[in-house]
């Protein structure tokens, strides 16, 4: 239903489709069209304007960047545990008869992502800053 009025939106920013349209798009009664705008409404990820009586929805930018941007970085997490996990794997195959075991191959807690709080944050944005000046 999203999709729908997003690509509806393009145009003029906003989406005038009935909720009978809707119900024949997506093959269902419109009282479940009715429900899921309002559900879409309540969360926020749409809002609705009425002008000289024509329903407008339009799309909650912020929310949408918001939950991008959350998408964005779970997968990056997820690739950066995936990749920690295979070189593990692989330094265990490449080194079994060596003594010598790496800190984060005995501690595989380090391979998993968890969020930055505050100041990890700042930290590595002062770093980060510090690194683009030089």
């Amino acid at each position: 239903m999203y999709g729908i009025i997003n690509s509806l939106s393009n145009k003029k920013e906003y989406c005038y489709a009935s909720n009978h349209y809707f119900s024949k798009v997506l093959g269902v009664r419109t009282k479940t069209i009715s429900n899921f705008i309002q559900n879409l409404a309540s969360r926020n990820y749409i809002y609705i304007k009425y002008v000289d009586n024509q329903r407008q929805i339009y799309i909650n930018e912020e929310i949408v960047r918001e939950e991008n941007a959350k998408v964005v970085e779970k997968k990056f997490y997820d690739v950066i545990e995936r990749n920690c996990q295979y070189k593990r794997k692989e330094f265990i195959k490449d080194n079994k008869n060596r003594n010598e075991v790496p800190y984060w191959l005995e501690h595989s807690e380090v391979c998993k992502s968890e969020e930055l709080d505050l100041n990890d944050k700042e930290e590595l944005e002062s770093i980060m800053k510090k690194y683009k000046e030089d």
